[in-house]
């Protein structure tokens, strides 16, 4: 049962924030009153509040409570290491702590990155932010605190979370000052970023220059346009549109697990594109009903003898499921061919990139308060569950279009680079008048970068990689999952052959596309020391893999940092500034942790034996005990000192403000 809290004479249900725990109990209380305590109303909301209370990290913690529970984390960890010498078995008992706190253990990385990971708080904050908000969405989500009767899309509290986050990661970027080795040019690193595609006004530009591109490549093909709206079963809402009360059906599945059911019809129909030799090419948006439930825009474009077969195909994966049930067939998934008259490709998705991707001006209302837009909370809800909004398919990969803006002209001038390359630069620029301007002052644009042309110098659409292996699902069942946790899911099962694919073609070319990225792998210095990782250093020929045209690549190192940096008015490291090397020169001489030393880089472990504790292995190689006891008492003592100082209380004042008391 759920336990019933008061506050300054305010009764509230204990584990959630202050404004749902008053709402829960008076529905709690109703429920008893009306029907009883063994009526079937009370003892399903006394069970959903079990529930959602029992989470990982309190609901109604807040980012300091997170922040040092990180702490304690990394200093559980530190203490491990002080017992266990051995990488390879410190590394497992890490794993285990890991999983025990509800996130995913390092992976990736050799035993020495891996611990000094777990031992990191900052690597722990991060993950723990990631839980605590995925958590307490997906209790908003079952509570029914998502809705278009109350907070479209996601909570109001995700939304503020997340815009306190920006908010943190642009004064870090304001703060830092860096400085190009190569032109003794100064910037801060809001700058740089602002240049970039994290700038959503060219991120939005690009995007809808691709949608035009994609779209007059179509029509030189002669190919229709498909406008494509695909949901989930209705178990997968768990608040009703008209009325906003809790869907009875309701299978718990948060806003990614939609997204990857999604994914899983897409992959099915793919698959039977591919054999029935077929292959659509376009975009998907991704984006969440009022609930927060995830359904699929999508934009493709195919020869027109084509369409009965994608319709079909598309038809009958996304209907496997709960097809039957009513509006199904109408509803599911619904086909709108593109009308010249309304437009291309970019009038008919512009709603949805401009609802997707917002400014980064933050308004406020007359009290000083945000006003919360609607691209700020779609951003919240992607941000939230990790879920990529656009995707392209069958289209060449933007990296390469995006490097070849960095290539200079003299570089593709030559007589003996191919055409396809000159024709693929020249598409990927644009060209200003150095002499003309327009009415507003602003240089007259002479060409503009141009996604089709990019498209056919890359040799067209659908040139991907060549598949051998495929499933065949064409006798594919719908199988409910076993476990409960995804009880009320479905899985698809088929049957694997290996199949050789031939991909259509557009311009008659084989083996994929005509134009590379040069990216060498190199060992980047990181946080957690050397890691292999891919540089994009240029552009390669498919035919001449051996000749690069190199980008231009500057080299920027961190010079500076601002001191005093202000939050709402109030000064933030005011009294100190962060060391301007990484080098702490206090502790030079502290010698290494007794794992750090002797850890090699094998394959990460499987899961660890607890009985190695009492092998003989361990006790040649673990530390005297006793002083390893006594170290590790010393440790808890003084944390618990701490904890008991450490006292976390933020008084509510709601009551005064004319909110009636629960009794």
């Amino acid at each position: 049962m759920p336990t019933i809290t008061q506050e300054h004479g305010v009764k509230t249900v204990a584990g959630l924030p202050f404004a749902w725990g008053v709402k829960a109990y008076e529905a709690l209380r109703a429920a008893l009153d009306e029907a009883g305590a063994k009526s079937e109303r009370y003892i399903a909301l006394a069970e959903l509040l079990d529930k959602v209370t029992d989470a990982p990290i309190p609901l109604d913690a807040t980012d300091a409570h997170v922040c040092v529970l990180a702490e304690r984390y990394a200093s559980d960890c530190a203490t491990h290491g002080a017992i266990i010498t051995e990488p390879t078995a410190l590394r497992a008992r890490l794993d285990h702590v890991c999983r025990t706190a509800g996130i995913d253990a390092p992976t990736g990385c050799d035993d020495k990155q891996a611990i000094m990971r777990c031992n990191d708080p900052l690597w722990w904050r991060a993950r723990l932010r990631k839980l605590h908000g995925r958590t307490f969405e997906a209790a908003a989500i079952r509570l029914g605190m998502v809705s278009s009767q109350k907070a479209k899309y996601c909570s109001d509290e995700t939304v503020m979370r997340r815009t306190a986050q920006n908010r943190r990661n642009a004064l870090g970027l304001e703060s830092v000052t860096m400085t190009n080795m190569d032109t003794d040019q100064v910037m801060t690193l809001a700058e740089l970023a602002r240049k970039g595609m994290g700038n959503k006004k060219l991120r939005r530009g690009e995007m809808m220059m691709r949608l035009a591109g994609c779209d007059k490549m179509a029509k030189s093909l002669g190919h229709m346009g498909l406008f494509v709206t695909l949901t989930a079963p209705s178990a997968y809402h768990a608040v009703l549109h008209k009325s906003g009360q809790p869907n009875p059906n309701f299978n718990g599945a948060t806003p990614i697990d939609t997204h990857n059911y999604l994914g899983n019809v897409w992959v099915l129909t793919r698959a039977k594109n591919d054999r029935d030799g077929i292959a659509p090419y376009g975009f998907r948006v991704a984006e969440p009903h009022h609930d927060g439930c995830t359904h699929w825009h999508m934009l493709v474009f195919m020869p027109p003898e084509h369409l009965p077969t994608f319709v079909k195909n598309l038809s009958t994966y996304a209907l496997a499921e709960a097809g039957d049930e009513p509006g199904a067939q109408e509803s599911r998934v619904k086909f709108e061919q593109m009308d010249p008259a309304k437009g291309g490709a970019a009038a008919y998705m512009a709603k949805y990139v401009s609802k997707n991707i917002g400014d980064d001006e933050q308004a406020n209302d007359l009290f000083g308060k945000p006003v919360i837009t609607t691209p700020m909370r779609v951003d919240a809800w992607a941000g939230c569950w990790g879920i990529r909004q656009f995707q392209p398919f069958g289209q060449p990969p933007v990296t390469v279009y995006r490097e070849f803006r960095r290539i200079e002209a003299e570089q593709v001038q030559a007589e003996d680079v191919p055409e396809h390359i000159k024709m693929a630069h020249a598409a990927c620029q644009r060209v200003e008048s150095k002499t003309e301007k327009d009415a507003d002052g602003n240089p007259i644009v002479l060409h503009r970068a141009d996604w089709s042309e990019y498209m056919v110098a890359q040799g067209g659409v659908k040139v991907g990689k060549v598949k051998t292996k495929t499933r065949d699902y064409s006798a594919a069942l719908v199988v409910p999952y076993k476990s409960k946790k995804r009880a009320g899911q479905y899985r698809f099962v088929g049957i694997k052959t290996r199949t050789k694919v031939q991909p259509l073609m557009s311009q008659g070319r084989v083996g994929g596309y005509a134009i590379g990225l040069y990216a060498p792998e190199v060992m980047a210095d990181g946080r957690y020391g050397l890691q292999p990782a891919k540089k994009p250093l240029g552009v390669f020929c498919q035919a001449e893999r051996d000749v690069v045209y190199k980008s231009t690549r500057y080299t920027w190192k961190k010079t500076g940092r601002t001191a005093d940096r202000s939050f709402k008015g109030v000064a933030v490291g005011a009294g100190f500034d962060v060391p301007w090397s990484p080098v702490n020169n206090c502790t030079a001489d502290r010698p290494a942790p007794g794992w750090y030393a002797a850890a090699a880089a094998p394959e990460p472990v499987a899961e660890f034996d607890e009985a190695w504790f009492d092998s003989d292995e361990y006790h040649r190689i673990a530390v005297d005990l006793t002083t390893a006891t006594d170290h590790w008492l010393a440790n808890e003592l003084a944390a618990d000192e701490q904890r008991e100082k450490t006292v976390w209380t933020v008084p509510s004042y709601a009551h005064r403000k004319g909110q009636k008391h629960a009794t």
